[in-house]
């Protein structure tokens, strides 16, 4: 792979969305306005412009294997499904520590743009509080995101099996998305579905902030159309 300082001013960047190529210095294509995100990338490299392999099982591993940017991911086993993907736990083949990758369930331009919406969103944070995305590529069957594992669930699934929160844990976890509702927001971006769902535990009891495919940020366009409803019922803002 090329460093950035040895590449063409002609090299055209190809979205990982609907296969155009670009102009090297844009951020969203500009056919269908996916993010390009080149700047994802390991430090010093290149964008490559191709397609992953298909992850292919092997008759003696234990799983697909997801060629990433960054490293190889050794699928598990999966870990859930939602609506929107589905999530998997896996093995960095290069440091040993498990991940989650995340591949969404229908691959249809609006799907695609929110998933890499997701991605450009959470690669500009850096929180503790706030889910971690290590790598990402897209291939035969569309785009994954390998993110940070952190061992317990959601916080939907531990008050299912634990029942209501204690005010400790309550006070803990309130504290916890705070500090990462705060640093999303200096950021400019609002995340618009917060609920126990997308909340995610480290083994400490500390809570995660995940899932930004509905995201939006102040430099970004709205995803969603007029009169169109956003978020979870419940949990949404109850204007909408």
């Amino acid at each position: 792979m090329r460093r950035i300082s040895e590449r063409e001013a002609g090299d055209a960047v190809k979205c990982p969305g609907c296969g155009a190529k670009n102009e090297p210095d844009v951020r969203t294509c500009t056919s269908c306005g996916a993010p390009v995100l080149d700047d994802l990338e390991p430090s010093g490299f290149a964008r490559d412009s191709t397609v992953a392999p298909r992850p292919t099982i092997g008759t003696s591993t234990p799983g697909p294997l997801f060629v990433g940017r960054a490293g190889e991911y050794r699928m598990q086993r999966k870990l859930a499904e939602g609506g929107m993907g589905v999530a998997y736990l896996a093995t960095d083949r290069r440091l040993g520590r498990d991940v989650v990758v995340k591949r969404i369930r229908h691959v249809d331009p609006e799907m695609v743009e929110r998933f890499l919406r997701e991605i450009d969103v959470v690669k500009r944070l850096e929180h503790e509080n706030v889910i971690t995305i290590y790598d990402w590529n897209v291939d035969e069957d569309g785009p994954f995101i390998v993110m940070r594992y952190l061992g317990r669930g959601t916080l939907q699934r531990h008050v299912d099996r634990e029942g209501r929160l204690d005010d400790e844990e309550l006070f803990d976890l309130s504290r916890g998305l705070g500090r990462a509702l705060v640093h999303v927001h200096e950021h400019g971006i609002l995340h618009r579905d917060i609920k126990p769902s997308n909340v995610l535990l480290t083994m400490d009891g500390q809570a995660v902030l995940s899932d930004f495919g509905l995201a939006r940020s102040e430099a970004g366009s709205n995803l969603t159309s007029q009169g169109q409803g956003l978020g979870t019922r419940f949990y949404a803002a109850p204007e909408q």
